[in-house]
Order: C-alpha cells, then sequence, then structure tokens
C-alpha cells in the first residue's frame, strides 16, 4: 500500500510539473510604424521622384521590395562603411527588417502605378509568366527598398531597381543627406548594377 501511495504522488508530481506542450502561436507580424509615413512618403514624392534617375524611369512601382528577412543582405551590410554611429545603424536595420511588412499605398504615392509584387517567389513557372505579363502590360517596373532613416532623420538609405525582366534592368543604393535648409541631396551611390 505504501509503494501504491508513493507510486500515486509522484505520478500526481509529475503530472502537475508538465508543462504544457500546447503553445500559443507567435502574434501575426505587422508593419510597426519606426518613423512616420509621412516622412517616408515626402521623401518618396519629392527626392526620388525629382532627384533619383532610376525611380523616375518607370511609370510602375512594386507595392513591395522583395527583401531577405532571415539575415542582413548586402544592403544592410553596406552600413557599416558608413560614417554613422551604432545606435543608428542599428535602428536603419530595424527598419530594413520590418519592412517586409510594408506596401506602398498606391493613393498616396504620386505620378506611378502601384502594382502587386510578385507572390509566386517559390515557383519559377508562376513568377515568369507574372514577370511577362507585367512587362506586356508595363514594359517594366520599379522596386523601391527603403527609404530607410537615421534616428535624427537627416540621413535616408534607398535601393532603387528597374526591371524590364530578364536581362534589362538597372538599380543602386543611394544615400542622401539633408542639408542646413531642410533639402536632401545625394551624398553616396553604392552598389550599381547595370543589365
Amino acid at each position: 500500500m505504501k509503494s501504491l501511495s508513493i507510486l500515486l504522488f509522484a505520478s500526481l508530481l509529475a503530472a502537475s510539473c508538465r508543462r504544457d506542450v500546447r503553445q500559443t502561436p507567435p502574434p501575426e507580424p505587422h508593419y510597426e510604424a519606426l518613423v512616420s509615413d509621412s516622412l517616408i512618403y515626402h521623401f518618396l514624392n519629392t527626392t526620388l521622384l525629382k532627384e533619383n534617375p532610376i525611380y523616375k524611369f518607370g511609370p510602375v512601382l512594386l507595392d513591395q521590395a522583395p527583401i531577405i528577412i532571415n539575415g542582413d543582405s548586402s544592403f544592410v551590410a553596406q552600413l557599416d562603411t558608413l560614417r554613422l554611429s551604432t545606435a543608428d545603424r542599428d535602428f536603419i536595420r530595424r527598419q530594413y527588417r520590418n519592412s517586409h511588412y510594408f506596401a506602398w499605398d498606391g493613393k498616396r504615392v504620386k505620378d506611378k502605378i502601384v502594382v502587386a509584387a510578385d507572390t509566386t517567389a517559390g515557383d519559377r513557372q508562376a513568377r515568369r509568366a507574372y514577370g511577362r505579363r507585367l512587362l506586356e502590360r508595363y514594359h517594366g517596373v520599379t522596386s523601391v527598398l527603403g527609404p530607410f532613416f537615421n534616428q535624427k532623420g537627416d540621413v535616408a538609405v534607398v535601393q532603387c531597381n528597374y526591371s524590364c525582366y530578364g536581362l534589362c534592368g538597372e538599380g543602386a543604393t543611394f544615400i542622401y543627406r539633408k542639408d542646413a535648409n531642410g533639402n536632401w541631396y545625394l551624398y553616396l551611390k553604392r552598389n550599381r548594377w547595370i543589365s
């Protein structure tokens, strides 16, 4: 009887200590506004629209730019070569990782047609068909990754790409700074590519 009591007690103790194996699912990812949308759209509709040769080129903007969400790309690695504080580089990295959940609002973008980005990344045939349809209709598309700002809001890093599919396109990473009058100017261009 004593061994039965010990066995029963041990079983109850083990059951009470057991963790619930059902875990609550992680929260749905969402866009977190780390900088104001008005700053982002103002920069897009003024500085890029007027000053950036790649952004000005095409009439169509993809609503989302493709990014690498599991680790930093060469785009983010470039931050280490800029004269930014560690806090600013970290702030821009947070914006970069968060940008996966951001989509351009066609009602707030001037002088561009905003179209849905290709959501068939895992299916090569579907991706090519999607690209052909966009090419037939628009003759090419622009994508914008960023702009990402430092904490003070006087440095912006943005990647602009134009693709007319196949071996046809151009892109670069642009670093803009604000002058004493509050106007943005191109400070540096990096990783330019042309195909």
